[in-house]
């Protein structure tokens, strides 16, 4: 942390003289962005600041506990554009550049707030004033928490919880490459900040619906193999959506399945947003890096859980074509 010291003293200096500041996050938030974006607003309306957090797209329900009233995460709308005018500061939490915003990033005056980026994702190119860019962390929150750490006050329970679910999410309830002895001494300070780390969990993995339930039993029922067994690869396409009153929100963790299947290095899920619209997610195994393969396609991620997204072909040449790629990054 001593080569990001002087971003920190920036980004708390930012914190101490503005007195407006919005939060945001990329399209579809997963547990990290979520749990990053409540940590920071909890902190801000401690420290008595005006903090809005805005997202592209709606809060998952998977995360809904975090906010029970539905009145800290908004959806952003065009009766929002004066916020984001007004704002001093605007916070982007879990990327680093403005190409993952969605509708909200489009709206992003050209002179405006000052654009504060804190990603642990490898660096692309920023479109931030101030950028706090550490792919050694295990998830942002983990670097949250040490911006809070630094500020030295004390952790409340609401804001332990959030950075708990970051970090818990992104690390696989700590069983990827990415945890560090210093990620275990954080869950470790977060327990004893009041947090209920057992409830936690059941909230997070243990509440899945019948629909998400269905959905999955759909989609492992037809896992197929490829690369002499090195990938495994499944589908979820609308029309199986529609059969089980599922949506997309509900492919969450469905990736990780195949990843389990001993000999496999490389698991991957195509989920038909439309029929030339594809989203594609990669998970493999320590040794394997998936990354690479997400780069090619135009998207990226981490080493070991990467996504990209192909428009303007069906479901069918997106297997094909990803299944074809896949084959350089197997051993």
């Amino acid at each position: 942390m001593k080569e990001h010291s002087t971003t920190i003293e920036r980004i708390l200096e930012t914190i101490r003289t503005k007195e407006r500041f919005v939060l945001t996050t990329h399209v579809n938030p997963d547990g990290d962005a979520v749990g990053s974006e409540l940590a920071l607003y909890y902190r801000l309306k401690d420290l008595g600041k005006e903090a809005c957090i805005l997202n592209a797209t709606p809060l998952p329900d998977l995360y809904r506990f975090l906010d029970p009233e539905g009145t800290r995460v908004k959806e952003y709308g065009e009766q929002d554009v004066r916020t984001l005018e007004e704002a001093d500061a605007l916070f982007l939490l879990d990327l680093s550049h403005t190409d993952r915003l969605g509708a909200l990033g489009r709206a992003l005056p050209e002179k405006g707030p000052v654009r504060i980026c804190i990603d642990h994702h490898p660096a692309r190119a920023l479109s931030c004033d101030i950028a706090w860019v550490d792919d050694r962390a295990a998830a942002t929150g983990e670097l949250l928490f040490d911006l809070f750490e630094r500020d030295g006050r004390r952790l409340s329970v609401a804001i332990a919880e959030a950075l708990y679910v970051a970090i818990m999410t992104d690390t696989g309830c700590f069983r990827y490459a990415n945890v560090t002895a210093r990620t275990h001494r954080i869950a470790a300070e977060l327990i004893d900040a009041g947090i209920d780390p057992h409830g936690i969990y059941r909230r997070v993995y243990e509440s899945n619906s019948w629909n998400q339930s269905l959905l999955f039993a759909r989609a492992i029922g037809e896992l197929q193999r490829a690369c002499n067994d090195r990938v495994a690869w499944m589908r979820v396409t609308r029309e199986m959506f529609e059969e089980t009153g599922a949506g997309e929100k509900d492919t969450e963790g469905l990736a990780e399945f195949p990843r389990s299947i001993g000999e496999v290095q490389i698991a991957i899920l195509f989920i038909e947003q439309a029929p030339d619209r594809i989203r594609v997610r990669f998970r493999s195994r320590n040794d394997t890096a998936v990354d690479g393969l997400a780069r090619e396609l135009g998207g990226g991620g981490h080493r070991n859980a990467s996504a990209a997204l192909l428009e303007g072909i069906p479901l069918d040449e997106a297997v094909r074509r990803v299944l074809a790629l896949a084959r350089k990054y197997v051993h």
